[in-house]
């Protein structure tokens, strides 16, 4: 996981696919399908994507109240 500070010392955490793999036991299929149909947002550097932590939890916890509405 990396760790980017921004100019107004705001703290933004940001990963990898594989870092969310890593970080939360997902397959990358399971992350990349996600980012594919737009519900996990990224960013882009160059050619490396990038996916803030906080997004991922929201994604997570959509997921959590989708199943629980069936």
């Amino acid at each position: 996981m990396e760790r980017v500070t921004m100019k107004k010392g705001t703290d933004v955490r940001a990963t990898s696919i594989s870092g969310v793999c890593q970080m939360y036991g997902f397959g990358e299929a399971t992350v990349a399908r996600a980012i594919r149909r737009g519900e996990l947002p990224v960013s882009r550097v160059g050619r490396r994507v990038v996916i803030r932590i906080d997004d991922v939890e929201k994604w997570i916890g959509a997921a959590r109240s989708r199943k629980a509405i069936r």
